[in-house]
């Protein structure tokens, strides 16, 4: 397919890409709580609720192109679970993961990937815990997942490698690690193809 590529507001070029098909990993995790694999039904209504309010967030449009910065990994550890990995939680068929995790000690800085307006903060989602939504403008967004604590304030603007929050194990995380996850107008993308190597 055609990819425009918008330099600047008056500098663009167009590519066409042959997209590869990819092969994911399958990642089986057992013994876990049975509310970590699927959720209650009392939660139901909550986890509706969260959910519209991550797609407001994600939706909000800023015109300022931020990812000009380029893009960073959002903190140092081991890399425990990859885009697109099929995960089958106590034997039960799961969707893919739609982010990179990342695992650390509880605490371990976490860098804003790239430039950008932070668009969500939430302490304590159902699914994610401590959360952080970055635009980074024309529908790139970044979400940072499972954080312990947050040290930025919605509509606050932030620079590439600055600290915007600590390592957790909070929503329904089985350990103290970061998941990272990337959308471009709504699609779910790799955020690690957009590291710069």
């Amino acid at each position: 397919g055609n990819l425009k590529i918008i330099k600047s507001e008056n500098d663009t070029i167009t590519k066409n890409i042959v997209i590869k098909q990819r092969k994911y990993k399958i990642q089986k995790i057992n013994n876990l709580e049975k509310s970590k694999v699927t959720p209650p039904e009392k939660f139901y209504k909550r986890i509706k609720e969260e959910g519209f309010k991550i797609k407001k967030a994600k939706s909000f449009e800023i015109k300022k192109s931020y990812y000009h910065a380029g893009f960073q990994m959002p903190t140092q550890g081991i890399i425990t679970g990859v885009y697109g990995s099929q995960r089958i939680l106590n034997g039960i068929p799961k969707r893919p993961h739609y982010g990179i995790d990342i695992a650390n000690k509880l605490g371990t800085p976490i860098l804003s990937p790239s430039d950008g307006v932070i668009v969500l903060v939430e302490k304590n989602l159902y699914f994610s815990g401590g959360t952080i939504i970055i635009s980074h403008g024309r529908g790139f967004t970044s979400s940072l997942l499972h954080l312990k604590d947050i040290l930025v304030e919605e509509q606050s603007i932030i620079k590439k490698g600055e600290v915007i929050g600590l390592m957790g194990d909070t929503g329904r995380a089985t350990g103290s690690h970061l998941d990272w996850r990337m959308e471009i107008r709504g699609v779910r993308v790799d955020p690690y193809l957009l590291v710069e190597k």
